[in-house]
């Protein structure tokens, strides 16, 4: 479902094109990996590749996707509390990205 979701979203070039690019190996690797284990009847070990394939893959999406939670009105009350603020600026620091 979440390789359907890709396709729909991006398209199929461009969806081959993440996939099969050097820096995404070793995620691309693992995500397929994974969903063969599914398929081949070891689901638990297919989700956990998978799930870590996923991680691989997106983990810079991570710092941009923080930047935008923090905007959220109810959201941002929580992200101003010392604890998570200390915690998300390691992750992403406010003055990081280019937006």
């Amino acid at each position: 479902m979440f390789l359907a979701g890709v396709v729909l979203t991006i398209g199929a070039p461009a969806t081959f094109k993440f996939f099969t690019k050097s820096r995404n190996y070793q995620g691309s690797a693992f995500f397929f990996g994974g969903f063969a284990a599914v398929m081949l009847g070891w689901p638990m070990v297919g989700m956990g590749l998978e799930g870590y394939g996923f991680f691989k893959l997106f983990a810079g999406f991570a710092p941009t996707a923080l930047h935008f939670l923090r905007k959220l009105p109810v959201l941002n009350k929580v992200f101003d509390s010392p604890v998570v603020k200390s915690v998300i600026n390691r992750v992403a620091p406010p003055d990081s990205l280019p937006v």
